[in-house]
């Protein structure tokens, strides 16, 4: 569903090299896109949660809908899958407009995913786990925007270890047990460390400060890796607290 990271750590990818030891200025039109990265992850919030809420409600009022059709699950996160790709593979042909289109689409079908999140969990334990996911996400931020330590290396691994992990959270989502929540603590942990990678791509590149509609695309892309960071938290920190009021 939300597990999504393309495992490019590459800051270069769009523009500007690498730029560790010195920490240089961020301009006026850096700041200016720092904030537009965080706008458009905020928009991204507003659309998803929005559509969870009224999804969620429906699903609670028709609970059948889950049991025997939980097809079209599979079918929204074939088509987040698909938009993600065409972000990523054709990000330099189509024009700014167009990739902001594609991801207020894709916001929208995590929305309709987290839906299911709505309809299974308590909305007490959801505002629990959205509040530590908000101050997790804000510290790691703030570490990752000021930090000069170049954390981009461990992205591949990071990914590699999410993945041995599937395993294991499968084994807990089932079964519950410790093997789950040990396996759901690690994975908040491994986010964690993503937000502060993708964080400061978004400092490398406001020091590079983009222009014209090549600093919207850039800003779009960057608000979506946080704006996934911050959902695979949640969802995590939430299943963290189901297995803790199994005890």
């Amino acid at each position: 569903m939300a597990e999504y990271y393309d495992g490019n750590t590459d800051s270069t990818a769009y523009s500007g090299e690498e730029k560790y030891g010195s920490k240089p200025a961020v301009s006026i039109e850096g700041w200016k896109f720092t904030g537009m990265v965080y706008l458009f992850m905020a928009l991204g919030f507003v659309i998803s949660f929005g559509v969870a809420m009224l999804v969620g409600k429906f699903l609670q009022a028709n609970p059948g809908i889950l049991v025997d059709g939980f097809t079209w699950v599979i079918a929204v996160i074939v088509l987040q899958v698909a938009v993600a790709l065409i972000i990523s593979l054709a990000f330099k042909k189509l024009p700014h407009p167009a990739v902001i289109a594609l991801y207020f689409v894709y916001t929208a079908l995590q929305g309709f995913c987290l839906s299911t999140v709505f309809a299974f969990y308590e909305r007490y334990d959801f505002y629990m786990a959205f509040a530590a996911t908000a101050v997790a996400f804000g510290t790691m931020t703030a570490f990752g925007f000021l930090t000069k330590r170049d954390y981009g290396k461990l992205g591949w691994v990071l990914l590699a270890c999410l993945i041995g992990l599937i395993p294991a959270s499968l084994i807990g989502f089932f079964f519950g047990g410790v093997v789950g929540l040990i396996a759901c603590t690690v994975c908040t942990g491994i986010f964690m460390i993503i937000t502060v990678i993708d964080t400061k791509k978004v400092r490398q590149y406001a020091e590079t400060a983009p222009k014209g509609g090549e600093s919207v695309k850039v800003a779009v892309v960057c608000a979506m890796q946080l704006f996934l960071d911050f959902i695979n938290i949640l969802l995590y920190i939430l299943r963290i607290l189901s297995y803790l009021k199994r005890k």
